[in-house]
């Protein structure tokens, strides 16, 4: 079960920016996945709230995004989306992929109140 290292990583992370940033509560989170990271979205973020309890990502919405997993053929030199559990081309078979996505665990967007300046 990595997503419990992801979302501590994640709080860690947060609990940093927030901060950096001036921030008194974090309100959201927004993270790209890539399919290959094999990440369950719904364990990660009942994870991500049961270690959130107490901090300043208490009552943070945890948003994911799953980003396919997408290669680029050395044979006939096109890019597509790879079904699960296919590893060669879906246009003409040939097995030699580079990757272009899918490895991603990405924050894209924190949102949070800053801190009051009175």
């Amino acid at each position: 079960m990595h997503e419990l290292g992801v979302a501590q990583s994640l709080l860690d992370y947060l609990e940093k920016a927030a901060k950096e940033h001036h921030l008194k509560k974090i309100k959201s989170v927004t993270l790209k996945i890539g399919k290959m990271r094999q990440i369950v979205p719904e364990t990660l973020v009942f994870l991500f709230q049961t270690l959130a309890e107490g901090t300043i990502a208490e009552q943070a919405q945890l948003q994911i995004e799953l980003l396919p997993v997408r290669v680029h053929c050395l044979q006939c030199n096109q890019t597509a989306d790879l079904p699960p559990r296919k590893y060669s081309c879906p246009h003409c078979g040939n097995s030699s992929l580079e990757w272009v996505s899918g490895k991603e665990l990405i924050i894209d967007h924190i949102e949070g109140d800053p801190i009051d300046a009175n």
